[in-house]
């Protein structure tokens, strides 16, 4: 009970109910989970997060598909193909030629990997898709963060873009604050109950409701910035 009143205090208790069904129904039933994700917008930054002396020693590049450091990526290795043959392209945060972290971008639509939904940017061409950002374990009090977020924008920005759309899990509390420190404002939301071959999605976007009964039916969920009041 205090772990539930402590979940509900940190997520809200909607979603602390909700988290509780997830994890009954990916413990005990096979095939079945509940997902509720937030849909954030945060403005690409115009100035670096860091001062010019700090996070030197933490090199960011490109990642190709063919470097050898993917094979390192704790990650599925076909959800990585899938990645690349979308179009995303990865930037990785190196120590010492170490990979620390990384985080990816696709400028088009995005494929998700973890629930079936494809989501279509809007207005293309002035925003991207951020996700699966990830510093490791024993460096996450360090600036790889911060640095990958300044290399980010400026990719971004090279490119025109103003906004970097995501979705954050309601159940990572640690996600949704590190979102919110960089400017990222709620957008929308979607939630996702899969039984099996089965998935229901209600969203606060557009189509707002879908119900697929096998893997060819995919909902397309449009996600814009264009409601923030900045």
């Amino acid at each position: 009970m205090r772990k539930l009143i402590a979940l509900g205090a940190e997520i809200g208790w909607w979603n602390a109910l909700l988290y509780g069904i997830h994890l009954v129904l990916s413990r005990y039933f096979r095939g079945a989970d509940l997902f509720k994700y937030y849909l954030v917008a945060q403005p690409v930054g115009k100035k670096p997060n860091l001062p010019p002396h700090r996070g030197r020693s933490i090199q960011v590049r490109l990642v190709p598909e063919e470097d050898g450091v993917v094979k390192a990526f704790p990650r599925p290795q076909a959800a990585i193909r899938d990645r690349y043959q979308q179009g995303a392209v990865c930037l990785g945060a190196f120590n010492d030629d170490t990979l620390v972290g990384y985080l990816w971008l696709i400028l088009d639509s995005y494929d998700e990997d973890e629930v079936r939904c494809r989501f279509v940017l809007e207005p293309l061409g002035e925003v991207a898709w951020d996700f699966d950002v990830y510093v490791r374990p024993d460096y996450r009090s360090s600036l790889v963060f911060a640095r990958l977020w300044d290399e980010a924008n400026g990719y971004l920005r090279e490119r025109g873009i103003r906004w970097t759309l995501s979705r954050v899990s309601a159940f990572n509390r640690m996600s949704r604050e590190s979102h919110r420190r960089l400017g990222a404002v709620d957008v929308g939301s979607a939630l996702f109950l899969v039984m099996g071959g089965r998935q229901l999605m209600f969203s606060t976007c557009r189509p707002y409701l879908h119900i697929s009964s096998g893997s060819a039916s995919i909902p397309v969920v449009r996600v814009t910035p264009l409601t923030v009041s900045y």
